[in-house]
């Protein structure tokens, strides 16, 4: 029997068959990328999914969040999986955290955005509740997601599974030679600790949070260095700063960023957001380096068990996050060494692209018969 993968994406890619092996072949099907406002239009590939789905009913429909609408999701029938990176339960939690960090800066007069957004994403969990039933079975990306997609929008148990997010395991993973280059090429100090950050520089990932506690850990510890890669509004605030203590690399290939990873000594991740589980979070564990990062239960309950010993948490702001910096500084390079290789073992045996992809076969395989679903 000849099994047939199709994929239905957005990305700026040709079209081609992979011959993963004998028998098995990968289908692309391209389609315009979305607007500057994210959406898309899913008609295209829904009518592309028709022609094919008729000629050859598919055995398995797997979508990524909501990319297949609950609507068209009802009409496909059984076999429909859905990967959930983020719940509208979990964003009222990141509203909030922002609305108290506004609150924090003395900004008392009402945010009527945020307002709006906080009303708004209450009756956004209602309907979810309602459509999300729709769909045969729901995965989630981290362990909290999980418990909030049964306990909140009440589905079965039975429908439920969790398969964390893994990235690619042979791209990000200690390497001891690149990181003497890639520090010597973009100049970073050997002496003195450095932290990193990486994604979007914007206020939302919470580098306005980490530009107030930088600032005043700069005071306290002259030798500490902030290495930033990515672009985004604040990139050009920390430039501001005119720090030799503070390096703004902007965007870097993923290879650049595997290597950035090996480099610094602790990886920090301030992000506002409570949604799914961070994949730099991932990359920087793969590749040995202890993380730093936000309080949120969807990144401790999946990622840093036990924590004291992959790295640190703080609650989302100023003084809490200057606290763990200073903790992690304190520590020095010994005990962040030993506790980048405790994420490396923790990282390689959990959240690599291998163990994702055997997760979702097995699911996909269950689906198709019970007799997989059974564990020695």
């Amino acid at each position: 029997m000849n099994d047939e993968t199709h994929v239905f994406t957005t990305d700026r890619v040709t079209a081609t068959i992979n011959e993963w092996q004998e028998g098995c072949c990968l289908f692309f099907h391209v389609f315009p990328p979305p607007t500057a406002q994210g959406s898309f239009d899913v008609d295209p590939a829904w009518q592309k999914f028709l022609s094919l789905n008729a000629s050859s009913p598919f055995d398995i429909v797997h979508s990524e969040s909501a990319a297949l609408p609950a609507v068209k999701a009802q009409l496909v029938g059984g076999g429909v999986v859905v990967s959930w990176h983020g719940i509208a339960y979990e964003t009222i939690q990141s509203d909030i955290v922002q609305k108290v960090l506004r609150r924090e800066d003395g900004k008392t007069r009402p945010d009527v955005k945020l307002e709006e957004a906080l009303s708004n994403r209450t009756h956004a969990v209602v309907e979810e509740i309602g459509w999300f039933h729709s769909h045969e079975h729901h995965v989630a990306t981290s362990d909290y997601a999980g418990e909030m997609l049964e306990t909140i929008h009440q589905i079965p148990h039975n429908r439920m599974h969790i398969i964390v997010n893994g990235v690619d395991e042979r791209r990000f993973r200690p390497n001891y030679a690149g990181r003497r280059r890639f520090g010597q090429l973009y100049g970073l100090p050997k002496e003195g600790l450095v932290l990193g950050a990486a994604g979007r520089l914007v206020k939302d990932k919470g580098y306005a949070l980490l530009f107030r506690a930088f600032s005043l850990l700069l005071v306290e510890q002259p030798s500490v260095t902030l290495v930033l890669a990515g672009d985004g509004p604040w990139g050009n605030r920390f430039r501001e700063l005119q720090s030799t203590n503070v390096i703004v690399l902007g965007s870097l290939t993923a290879e650049q960023l595997a290597l950035f990873y090996n480099t610094i000594d602790v990886f920090v991740n301030p992000t506002l957001c409570a949604q799914g589980l961070d994949h730099t979070l991932v990359e920087a564990m793969l590749s040995g380096t202890p993380v730093l990062a936000t309080h949120f239960s969807s990144i401790v309950r999946s990622l840093l068990v036990p924590e004291d010993q992959l790295g640190y948490t703080f609650a989302p702001n100023v003084s809490s996050l200057l606290a763990a910096m200073r903790t992690a500084v304190l520590d020095g390079r010994d005990v962040l060494r030993r506790k980048g290789r405790a994420c490396y073992e923790r990282a390689s045996l959990l959240f690599t692209a291998t163990k994702m992809a055997c997760a979702y076969e097995r699911l996909f395989m269950c689906i198709r018969n019970t007799t997989y679903c059974m564990y020695d």
